[in-house]
Parts: structure tokens; C-alpha cells; sequence
């Protein structure tokens, strides 16, 4: 039987300068396959998006703190991760997609087409190849590929929110954590 692509038990986090957890998933285990699809949901304040970053790689790592527990994305354990000065590996990295909560970003890059090229340049796709593969994710990610060659100070919110999910998706990651992906986004769109 093959190993589990996420396995997490008795997870917590203590954001550094916090005296309480803000994730305690003690007596909790999950394990999830590859393909497999975890639907988390809870009130606000849950834990929810702690969760998320978790599974993302950014607690310790990118967020200072103290991760506890067992958390294994891949093969790769992040609580060990998050103890060392390295932080997650880089190939476990770009094989990652995430749709963070909140307000859409508007990103660093004047276009959505530049940066929904990035996480293709940082894989080695031949520039020849990077704007059909945006084309292709634009349409499953439900962004006009009108909005591809436009500034991004231009776009709505739930333009923006859509964009998010083509800058995760555009490189076909193997695990792609989404936090509220639908915010933002009318009906048709979500």
C-alpha cells in the first residue's frame, strides 16, 4: 500500500511571542492519499487557515513559531523542517499550490500573465510553452484570458481572486491547499 501524500497527528502551533496554541489538533490523525480531497471547515477563529498553512509548509518555516507533532507532506516532515534553518526542501516547494484567504492579491508583477509565468520559469518551461499552459489554466480557473494581458491594479476583487487560483494552478501541482478559495468570486465564477 503506498504511503500517505499528507499524514498529520497531534498537530499544534504556538505563533512565536504567543502563550496559547492557535491550532490543537491533539487526538486528531488524518491520513490523506494522493488524489485525495480534505474539505475543512469550522467557525471563524477555528483554526482553519492555521491549518492550511501547515499543510502548506509555512509554520516555522515562513511563520515563526513552534510546530509540534506529526506533519508529513510527501515524504517530507515538517515538523522537522520547521526545526531547521533551511526550512522545506525546494522540490517539495514547486510542487505546491496555494490560494491563500483574505483580500486577492494584487501581486509584485505588472501583468497576471507575468505572474502566472512564474511558477512556470522556476519549473524550466520553455518560454515558447508558457502561454498556452496560462491559456489552458486560465480557462479551467474561470479567468478571461483577456485579463492575462492586463494590469493588475485593473482588476476587481473577484478578478483577482480567480487570478490567485490560475497563479496556483498553472503549474499543475501536485498538492494544492486553497483557504476560502471561492471568496470574491460571484456564482458563475465560484
Amino acid at each position: 500500500m503506498p504511503s500517505p501524500f499528507v499524514e498529520l497527528a497531534d498537530l499544534t502551533w504556538r505563533p512565536a511571542g504567543s502563550d496559547r496554541l492557535t491550532l490543537d489538533l491533539r487526538g486528531t490523525s488524518i491520513s490523506l492519499p494522493a488524489g485525495g480531497q480534505l474539505l475543512v471547515s469550522g467557525p471563524s477563529g477555528a483554526g482553519k487557515s492555521t491549518f492550511a498553512r501547515a499543510i502548506a509548509g509555512l509554520l516555522g518555516t515562513v511563520l515563526p513559531g513552534e510546530l509540534r507533532g506529526r506533519l508529513v507532506v510527501d515524504g517530507v516532515d515538517l515538523v522537522a523542517a520547521a526545526a531547521t534553518e533551511s526550512g522545506i526542501p525546494r522540490a517539495l516547494g514547486e510542487r505546491l499550490g496555494v490560494v491563500a484567504a483574505g483580500p486577492a492579491p494584487a501581486y509584485a508583477l505588472p501583468l497576471l500573465i507575468d505572474d502566472a509565468a512564474l511558477p512556470l520559469e522556476s519549473r524550466g518551461v520553455a518560454s515558447g510553452e508558457m502561454r498556452s499552459r496560462i491559456e489552458l489554466a486560465a480557462r479551467e480557473s474561470a479567468v478571461d484570458a483577456a485579463l492575462l494581458d492586463r494590469g493588475l491594479a485593473t482588476l476587481s476583487g473577484g478578478e483577482r481572486a480567480a487570478a490567485a487560483a490560475l497563479v496556483a494552478l498553472v503549474a499543475r501541482p501536485d498538492l494544492l491547499v486553497a483557504d476560502e478559495p471561492l471568496g470574491g468570486l460571484d456564482a458563475r465564477s465560484a
